[in-house]
């Protein structure tokens, strides 16, 4: 990368999430990321996402950065070859401390980020003092650190070898002019370039769909079932015409949105399962045209009744049986019906279920 891109004198430090749900002794665990669970990487980036370099975190038998001063160790091993060259490193409060931003600016690099009060060294007079809504201390170490507290909605405890507290004034989104240590700006403005990082792979997904999933085995279902499922389709229509609740709230444990009948006479799971495999269309003869390229789904209440007919029923039961087995071998892609809702038309074959020209037969 140094080869063909001149870095920029500011970068800043953070960590990444590669997704990853097998079985893997460093697998870790990050709240906040977009894939909480998978391999953890430490990135050296700049403000505008571009990753200089990376290294995967193995747990606390790594060799490079594993064990005592893990966060110390991070720092040390990213910027190896990047010190000595002025930059401006920006990082969290999970790598700053005094330690740290000694060891930075005795190799000509700078360090700007937020500070832990718990962190070794750091000045009693600052993280105990009790501030009112922006007021701001700072104190300066010997060797031209600055440690600062501010407070806007809650404490912000800061450290910096190359900014101080000066107050800056600056105006919000919305025209209100509020006034920030020039060290809290500066680093709002540099540090992200990891999220922004992230961002630009979402767009990008690597991840594969598979089958593994609550349809990847197929329970043949039975004509007792499918009654069951047919008249629960109607107390959905019912209730729709009502207040239209989505397919959850059906099958919801919550107090407010709880309907019991429905969980107590089907799971959610099976009743989705169903949806999956089942279709109900008498639309042969209608033509597809831009103006309603949907086409409509929608059955007549009078044609309910043919529903509970045993003969209808066995055939309907051996179709969907089918349809399902064939979707699992050939990995074909059904439509998923939700609710009374379609998003896509997929032209009606031979296999499907036309619940009305059973009707007419």
């Amino acid at each position: 990368m140094e080869k063909v891109y001149y870095l920029d004198k500011r970068l800043s430090i953070d960590e990444s999430m590669v997704l990853w749900r097998g079985r893997l002794f460093f697998k870790q665990y990050i709240k906040g990321k977009r894939h909480k669970y998978g391999v953890k990487l430490y990135m050296l980036t700049l403000p505008n996402g571009l990753v200089q370099s990376c290294t995967i975190y193995s747990g606390a038998r790594d060799d490079k950065i594993g064990g005592v001063n893990h966060a110390e160790k991070v720092v040390k091993h990213l910027m190896g070859k990047k010190l000595n060259k002025g930059h401006s490193l920006f990082m969290d409060n999970f790598y700053n401390s005094i330690s740290v931003a000694k060891f930075l600016l005795e190799n000509k690099t700078y360090v700007t980020g937020t500070l832990r009060a718990n962190r070794k060294g750091n000045p009693c007079e600052i993280t105990s003092k009790t501030l009112k809504r922006v007021e701001c201390v700072e104190m300066f170490t010997e060797d031209g650190i600055s440690i600062l507290k501010w407070k806007d909605r809650r404490d912000v405890l800061m450290i910096s070898s190359e900014f101080d507290g000066e107050m800056t004034e600056v105006t919000d989104r919305r025209g209100n002019k509020a006034s920030k240590p020039r060290a809290v700006l500066e680093y709002n403005k540099s540090m992200g370039g990891v999220d922004l990082f992230d961002q630009m792979m979402a767009y990008y997904p690597c991840e594969r769909k598979t089958l593994r999933s609550r349809f990847h085995k197929w329970v043949p279902t039975t004509p007792n079932e499918i009654r069951v499922y047919l008249g629960l389709l109607m107390l959905m229509g019912i209730i729709q015409i009502i207040q239209k609740p989505s397919l959850r709230m059906y099958f919801s444990r919550k107090h407010i949105l709880e309907a019991p009948f429905f969980p107590n006479v089907m799971s959610e799971e099976r009743f989705a399962l169903l949806n999956k495999f089942l279709h109900f269309v008498d639309n042969s003869d209608k033509e597809i045209t831009k103006r309603d390229p949907k086409l409509y789904k929608i059955l007549p209440i009078k044609y309910f009744e043919l529903f509970f007919d045993d003969d209808l029923i066995k055939i309907i039961v051996t179709e969907t049986n089918r349809d399902a087995e064939q979707f699992l071998a050939h990995e074909e892609k059904i439509l998923t019906l939700k609710s009374s809702r379609f998003h896509k038309w997929v032209p009606t074959t031979p296999n499907e279920i036309r619940v009305l020209d059973y009707g007419r037969d």
